[in-house]
């Protein structure tokens, strides 16, 4: 499935882990239950503001269990498991909460970790009420991601992709909207980071600007306010950024020099399936369109391996394409220059070196088509 959407609910469900607003140390209290685990030990594992790794334990009597402590940050992301060694690793041998600098109750099925009965908990509230107005699209999602994973057919895979197109629309626009009703709440500042890339930058502008003060105080509202000023630079109608670089034959490749024709950038790397798959659309693409005033030039996320990447473009038959590499952890990062977070990711040129867009394989064909007149 393709990295960019597919990964979405993962990085979301990580970005929601820390609130990093340092406040004074507040004691916590969890008081639970659960239809198990009679004298066994239960470990509790969260991480703190400053980033460490914080692990409690207790033994279930008559049912019930207690943890205690002192908070240093507004709630963290806590995990209860039986066994030490699977916290914050297996989600299906875990329960998942939000600890809070008050008493919270949660009610644990020794059946079925992944569904806790939690009460007292600000932060689990307002996830709940999120999760309740997107479960008819994660449901799908990862149904289908299930099945895709299934398959080694691409061609099926690919299919798949596109029947999800208009539920990761659905899913966005529920996001924005619970965003837009709640610009004052923790979770809007996490949900606004895990889908600032890909909704309209002008739509994660407004969002942000609408956020309340406090949460724009916070450190993870400065990585959103970056995402979104690439974002904007890049927007149609603006300057493509100009990058240098050296090509594959060690040939020196400048954009401004192709201010005359559509250029397509294609920002791939050898280990991703979804970039490797889209090719034979893109020889479709180039061969139809070559010598016609467009050029190809594929940035490749593969400075770590640069020998793999040259083997990849001879045996996979792009050679056709201009290729460089994307200068990973350099000022000169062309993926950054664009905001590149997830890939394959495909953004068209115009003749005047303006940005036109940013496009899937068969978008780009249907511009390409519109703009050329064939």
């Amino acid at each position: 499935m393709r990295h960019s959407n597919l990964r979405t609910l993962t990085v979301l469900a990580l970005m929601l882990s820390v609130s990093v607003c340092s406040i004074a140390q507040k004691r916590y209290r969890v008081d639970g239950f659960t239809n198990g685990y009679e004298g066994r030990v239960l470990y509790m594992s969260y991480t703190d503001g400053r980033g460490r790794d914080i692990v409690d334990s207790c033994k279930v009597s008559n049912g019930t269990f207690r943890f205690e402590g002192t908070l240093d940050i507004d709630n963290a992301l806590a995990f209860i498991s039986t066994d030490k060694g699977v916290l914050n690793g297996d989600i299906n041998k875990q329960t998942k909460f939000y600890l809070e600098p008050r008493t919270i109750t949660v009610g644990i099925n020794a059946y079925n970790h992944t569904m806790p009965v939690v009460m007292g908990s600000v932060q689990q509230a307002q996830e709940d009420e999120y999760n309740g107005l997107v479960m008819p699209e994660t449901s799908v999602i990862k149904s289908v991601a299930v099945l895709a994973k299934s398959s080694t057919d691409m061609d099926f895979k690919y299919k798949l992709e596109a029947s999800l197109k208009p539920i990761f629309q659905s899913y966005n626009a529920k996001t924005m909207d619970y965003i837009r009703r709640h610009p004052d709440v923790e979770l809007s500042l996490f949900l606004l980071h895990g889908v600032a890339n890909s909704i309209p930058a002008d739509s994660a502008k407004a969002l942000y600007d609408a956020l309340s003060p406090g949460l724009k105080g916070m450190i993870q509202s400065e990585e959103i306010e970056r995402t979104i000023a690439l974002r904007l630079k890049t927007s149609t109608g603006k300057p493509a950024p100009i990058f240098t670089a050296t090509d594959i034959n060690g040939k020196p490749l400048c954009l401004g020099d192709f201010k005359g024709k559509y250029v397509v950038l294609d920002f791939w790397a050898t280990w991703c399936g979804p970039c490797r798959y889209t090719n034979k659309h893109m020889k479709q693409l180039y061969e139809k369109y070559s010598g016609h005033d467009v050029e190809f030039i594929y940035v490749a996320d593969d400075d770590r391996d640069p020998a793999k990447w040259r083997n990849i473009v001879e045996k996979d038959g792009i050679g056709m394409f201009r290729h460089v590499l994307r200068g990973a952890n350099t000022s000169a990062d062309i993926n950054t220059m664009y905001a590149v977070k997830n890939i394959p990711a495909k953004f068209l040129i115009d003749k005047d070196g303006n940005m036109v867009g940013k496009f899937d394989t068969d978008e780009l064909s249907d511009k390409l088509k519109s703009l050329l007149g064939f």
